[in-house]
């Protein structure tokens, strides 16, 4: 089992981490108050509830009124959130792709999902034993039950809990407090610094092909209209587009630098542009 989870099927009591299975009973309770929250990517429900509150102590009665839930969601989703803000063009969406230069914000933004310091979110990795895929808590997704009416059915529902340290960490992004919890990072404790890098790049290999800044532009300039309508097809055109070389690139930004400045006027452009690539004297240049 992974280091972040503990066995807790045998414990009595409920507790803050408590990762929760969509049972039918389960189920029954949500869809008769919260049925918003039955959609299929709604894979668990993670207990938010200090556990202090939800321990039966000497009456048998946990001192909660409600137990609040979280909905637990693919961790694609929320990756293709952030990598939202890298694709501007419908062509990259539709092909998942981005462009390669914002590769390491994108790494950036997954090691600290994988290392909870990221207040949306509290990372799930995948447990085959309990047939739970890479997923996060989307902790402003949460719902509130009847403790007393419900809490056999939550406990009942129990797939694992959470190691006391990663318990801390989720009760200081919920209570929203000011100071930071100090959990094990996964690179220092738990994995190699290659292992690591190779976690971090899986995942976000995982879910998008990375195409070179130039390509991009190329293809949104070659795009003219054309009509994409599968990923697949996306990415083959993508694929397919001849990006301009650093030569080009060069000459294209000292012609438009030039006809800005009124130092060159359109109708010698082309000129311009066919002298700049072909002159020997810059060959050394672009080797």
């Amino acid at each position: 089992m992974h280091f972040t989870y503990k066995d807790s099927i045998a414990e009595e009591d409920l507790a803050q981490g408590d990762l929760l299975a969509r049972s039918a009973g389960l189920e029954a309770v949500i869809r008769e108050y919260h049925p918003y929250y039955l959609k299929s990517d709604y894979s668990h429900f993670l207990v938010l509830t200090q556990s202090c509150d939800l321990a039966k102590r000497g009456s048998g009665q946990p001192k909660a009124a409600y137990i609040s839930l979280a909905a637990v969601r693919p961790l694609s989703l929320v990756l293709d959130r952030e990598a939202e803000k890298y694709r501007s063009n419908e062509i990259l969406r539709l092909a998942s792709v981005v462009e390669r230069g914002k590769k390491d914000a994108l790494k950036e933004f997954v090691r600290r999902l994988l290392n909870n310091n990221n207040t949306e979110f509290f990372y799930m990795h995948a447990e085959p034993q309990i047939g739970l895929e890479r997923s996060c808590a989307f902790l402003r997704l949460a719902i509130s039950i009847r403790c007393a009416e419900h809490y056999n059915v939550c406990h009942d529902a129990r797939l694992v809990g959470l190691e006391k340290e990663f318990q801390a960490k989720l009760g200081w992004l919920v209570g929203n407090l000011y100071s930071r919890v100090g959990t094990d990072d996964w690179a220092s404790t738990h994995y190699s610094p290659e292992k690591w890098s190779q976690t971090i790049d899986e995942i976000v290999d995982s879910g998008y092909l990375f195409v070179e800044d130039a390509k991009v532009k190329q293809a949104k300039k070659d795009l003219k209209g054309r009509v994409l309508t599968s990923r697949d097809e996306a990415r083959a055109f993508i694929e397919g587009v001849k990006a301009p070389s650093r030569r080009e690139q060069a000459v294209t930004s000292v012609i438009e630098s030039l006809i800005s400045e009124r130092l060159l006027d359109i109708e010698n452009a082309e000129r311009a542009r066919l002298y700049l690539m072909n002159t020997p004297a810059l060959s050394a240049y672009f080797k």
